[in-house]
């Protein structure tokens, strides 16, 4: 019985879907986010997955990006646009 020949990208890609849930993972044990945040990312996350088919890579792009903005805005619960300009006034 053959086996599929493993390809290069398969070997080395840097794209991984894990990335995600690890960074949103770490923003939970470093208590960066608190877990109505990671709720709020992952179902974000799948919404976009599933209404504009974003790929891996956007996906962990976008966890990244909403983990490292807690450090200037506050809990995405109870976010409203001041505190977004607020936030984006001290990066």
């Amino acid at each position: 019985m053959s086996t599929p020949a493993t390809t290069q990208s398969d070997v080395f890609s840097t794209i991984k879907p894990e990335y995600s849930n690890h960074t949103i993972s770490s923003g939970l044990a470093s208590g960066l986010l608190t877990v109505e945040d990671a709720d709020l990312i992952r179902e974000f996350i799948a919404e976009k997955r599933a209404s504009v088919g974003i790929c891996t890579g956007r996906a962990n792009m976008l966890s990244f990006t909403l983990v490292g903005w807690r450090r200037f805005i506050g809990p995405y619960k109870d976010l409203n646009m001041g505190g977004v300009y607020t936030g984006i006034d001290a990066l």
